[in-house]
């Protein structure tokens, strides 16, 4: 028998009435669910701090001195080559509701918990959190990372 003429009938599942109702108040569920996820999820504000190295010789550049009016030789040109690149230390964040001021940290300093309580986080609850969730501070919730600043028992 020819494929194209034979006749092939598929079993069909039709959903019974009970089976329809579940189906849909689960979705239902899962909408309620996932827009409650939404609702918190808005009020989240993530912070870290970071380095940002600035180095744009690749490590060796040239370096001649010139006597004004004559140019020196070739030979005399010096090689110098920067061990350390130049790097910032700045905090930041994000939220559902915009962009955490940038803070940069003063080279040198030791990122303890009294430092990171007050150049850090005292200026994000009285600055920025009033600013991004006007009249909802209290819903905010700070994600951060586990550095020692964070989680001592000051902070």
């Amino acid at each position: 028998m020819n494929a194209c003429n034979t006749r092939c009938s598929q079993a069909v599942t039709h959903l019974s009435t009970n089976r329809t109702r579940r189906s849909l108040s689960s979705e239902i569920e899962r909408d309620q669910e996932h827009s409650t996820w939404i609702n918190q999820a808005c009020y989240i504000s993530t912070v870290d701090e970071a380095w940002v190295y600035l180095d744009t010789t690749n490590g060796v550049r040239r370096v001649y001195y010139e006597i004004k009016g004559a140019r020196t030789p070739e030979s005399w040109t010096k090689f110098c080559k920067k061990s350390d690149p130049v790097g910032v230390m700045f905090f930041a964040g994000i939220c559902w509701r915009g962009v955490i001021t940038l803070r940069f940290i003063e080279p040198g300093a030791k990122i303890n918990s009294d430092y990171y309580i007050k150049h850090c986080l005292k200026p994000l609850i009285e600055v920025d959190i009033p600013h991004l969730y006007p009249g909802e501070e209290h819903k905010v919730v700070l994600h951060q990372d586990s550095a020692p600043a964070h989680v001592s028992k000051k902070t």
